[in-house]
């Protein structure tokens, strides 16, 4: 079965790139146009990385130059996108265009206090807005929903905390009184809108601070060893400053992505900066498969050194019965 149609191929897209088109023109750079578009709705409830890549998207999708959405018939129908299917929402902004001016402003209503709720998913907010049409459409104006804005209260609550200087979930709740799970989910909203940002692990400020954006231990690693190479795990806890749980992790993670390869014992790199690591069992898989059978061709076709514990053994010297030091010599079988 198919899958959902992307909103960016939509009326979304085609006014993101209709938006940015003329500060781009101007010269700025995309990232400086996102940040502007960013401080109003709807592309304020995007953070700054996922709308610049959308924005890519979106062009792929309409152009460097789409036509321009010329009515609020496309305009409401491009809103109801973020939340439906393109043909759903184009028939709800069909109903809406046939209604009485009142009719289409309390909907207009309804669609801004949707786009508020944060702690709505997707299908929440499209069954409120289908329910609220059919509400107008069979009802007096007495009988249509009074829409509370409570939650925008707590909004303003947790971001003028962190405006204070509390930076932490805890602070915030010893001063707000509000249930932690909701400052949390506020915050982790908040900080993907760009409205406030993580200047460390549960650490939160406000833009206007000025201080510098946390950034999480994967990114630390890449970005340090694409500056300084080769490294271990000690040096990347030099360079990076996190702690050697984050540092072990993060590596465990880039590794099996395939982002960073151990080189040789102890040494990670970016991939395809530095030849991988290729352990002794797997050499010797591939030695085996191709015919050798001795030790001498193992060790010249792997590159692996021949290893002995304990002291040399010497057949001339008697051994007593009571040592238990044995000399050890790898031998393979070939079946």
């Amino acid at each position: 079965m198919a899958g959902r149609p992307s909103i960016w191929a939509g009326e979304t897209g085609r006014r993101l790139v209709l938006e940015a088109k003329p500060h781009l023109d101007a010269g700025s750079s995309l990232d400086d146009v996102i940040r502007t578009l960013r401080t109003g709705p709807p592309w304020k409830n995007w953070s700054q990385e996922t709308l610049c890549r959308k924005y890519r998207e979106a062009r792929r999708y309409h152009g460097e130059s789409p036509m321009a959405i010329a009515t609020k018939h496309d305009q409401l129908a491009s809103s109801l996108q973020k939340w439906m299917l393109p043909t759903e929402a184009r028939q709800l902004a069909n109903r809406v265009s046939v209604m009485d001016a009142r009719q289409r402003d309390h909907v207009q209503h309804a669609l801004d206090y949707v786009d508020r709720r944060r702690m709505w998913n997707r299908k929440r907010k499209a069954d409120f807005v289908r329910r609220e049409v059919d509400i107008v459409e069979a009802h007096p104006p007495h009988r249509w929903s009074r829409l509370k804005e409570g939650s925008d209260k707590t909004e303003k609550m947790v971001l003028a905390a962190v405006r204070k200087g509390l930076e932490t979930k805890d602070d915030i709740v010893a001063d707000t009184g509000l249930n932690p799970i909701t400052v949390q989910n506020y915050l982790v909203s908040l900080f993907g809108s760009g409205e406030i940002e993580r200047i460390g692990f549960g650490h939160y400020a406000a833009p206007e601070q000025g201080l510098a954006r946390h950034m999480p231990p994967g990114k630390a690693i890449l970005k340090a060893l694409s500056d300084n190479g080769l490294a271990t795990p000690a040096e990347l806890r030099a360079r990076t400053g996190l702690s050697k749980a984050q540092v072990a992790g993060a590596l465990h993670v880039l590794k099996k992505r395939g982002k960073v390869v151990l080189t040789e014992y102890g040494k990670y790199a970016l991939l395809g900066t530095a030849a991988a690591h290729v352990y002794a069992k797997d050499a010797i898989d591939r030695a085996m498969a191709s015919g050798l059978q001795t030790v001498p061709e193992f060790m010249e076709f792997t590159g692996k050194i021949e290893v002995r514990y304990g002291p040399p053994f010497d057949a001339r010297r008697p051994r007593a019965r009571s040592s238990r030091r044995i000399s050890f010599i790898p031998v393979v079988a070939v079946v």
